[in-house]
């Protein structure tokens, strides 16, 4: 009676009923039935057991002392063995499934927990973010008001050295560069952890932008960029990561735990540009505006272009090498080569089929693509197939 007191008053302390809290009582429950259903078990055991030896007992006896209760007691004991065991196997499989589910829950409950995590950290940065860039803005007034103060022929000081890349040609300091010194040292005084401190003959202080807008940003810039607001900066930098990082950890394609794991780098479908083939037989396209041909040779393989492959591969003169038949016939093609070596000859257009001028190039008058040729096979490190009748003949010392 206490004891179920004791699991009742648990009960009631316990948060509202959540799946994970209502599995888990469902685990308890059956855990404390095996439990007793067990001990049923063995009390059957040995009840039975004691039947047998009474049994015993009884047989032996010279008085006509009749079994059939011990027999009976047996039976029934044996019975109550029979039904306990069957019982705790269905309890077992029972178990197995919602601890199943219970981990199934638990997991997705840290994935909805982790993911949360990270959209409210997005949120209050970008936030802050926001109330930065409002407190900037009568910072960039101010800054204008001391440059139009400054005049830029009186030399106020005299710059010791100029970061690299300065265009300021005097020797003494522009208002520029006073303004982004009194901005710099502000800055420094009321947020000092911001700068980046290096020593080397002398100390270095600088603050460094980086590239918003991509998934490594560094502070090198390959191309002149705009600065980006501080709400933008924040929604770019940190908060789009973190929002897709929580969906990809809701949808299970990101690990659940944030803390020491990887950056999550989404997986963008990349458009596919070209495709690589293996030519089955002669063709040839126009390359460019002087309307010449670029030509390719059965046997060989190419990386072409998507229109201009996938016109070949309709028209039966290449296969894609990414397709079981075009990974056999390629292989079959290596393996002929083991037994016959072809020479590379000049390829003309003649020989090949015209694809013609699919890349829609405006071609220049005068050009006379006929003139191209190129050698067979020099897509591909193998030695490329050549018409069967060139082939020469294989002769035998042994024949004559």
């Amino acid at each position: 009676m206490v004891k179920k007191m004791n699991r009742l008053k648990n009960m009631i302390k316990r948060p509202k009923n959540t799946e994970i809290s209502a599995i888990e009582d469902e685990v308890l429950t059956l855990t404390t039935k095996r439990t007793d259903i067990v001990a049923r078990r063995a009390a059957a055991v040995k009840a039975a057991d004691e039947a047998r030896e009474q049994r015993k007992i009884a047989l032996i006896d010279s008085s006509e002392t009749s079994i059939d209760p011990f027999n009976d007691e047996i039976t029934r004991q044996e019975g109550v063995v029979g039904t306990c065991d069957s019982v705790v196997a269905e309890i077992d499989q029972m178990l197995a499934a919602a601890r199943l589910r219970l981990e199934a829950a638990r997991s997705a409950d840290l994935r909805a927990k982790n993911a949360t995590t990270l959209e409210e950290v997005a949120t209050t940065v970008e936030k802050h973010a926001g109330e930065l860039e409002v407190a900037l803005k009568p910072v960039a007034a101010i800054l204008a008001k001391i440059r139009k103060a400054l005049p830029e022929n009186v030399a106020i000081y005299n710059p010791a050295n100029r970061p690299e890349g300065r265009t300021e040609k005097n020797h003494h300091a522009s208002s520029r560069e006073i303004v982004s010194a009194l901005l710099a040292e502000a800055i420094a005084h009321v947020a000092p952890d911001t700068f980046d401190e290096e020593t080397n003959y002398k100390r270095e202080n600088a603050l460094f932008r980086v590239v918003v807008d991509e998934w490594e940003p560094g502070v090198r810039f390959r191309e002149r960029r705009d600065p980006s607001s501080a709400s933008a900066a924040a929604r770019l930098l940190v908060g789009d990561r973190l929002r897709q990082r929580a969906t990809a950890i809701r949808d299970g394609k990101a690990p659940a735990e944030i803390h020491g794991t990887p950056i999550y780098v989404p997986s963008v479908d990349v458009p596919q540009t070209s495709i690589d083939l293996f030519v089955v037989k002669n063709f040839s396209y126009i390359k460019d505006r002087l309307g010449r041909y670029e030509l390719h040779a059965q046997g060989s393989t190419a990386v072409l272009d998507v229109k201009i492959a996938t016109v070949a591969i309709e028209k039966g003169f290449a296969l894609r090498l990414d397709s079981d038949e075009g990974r056999q016939a390629y292989d079959a093609h290596l393996e002929n080569l083991k037994t016959y070596q072809p020479w590379n000859s000049s390829l003309s257009t003649d020989e090949c089929e015209p694809l013609g001028n699919i890349l829609n190039f405006e071609l220049e008058e005068g050009s006379n693509p006929l003139q191209i040729s190129s050698e067979r096979g020099r897509h591909t490190a193998e030695p490329s197939a050549i018409k069967p009748a060139r082939r020469i003949p294989e002769f035998s010392w042994e024949d004559d």
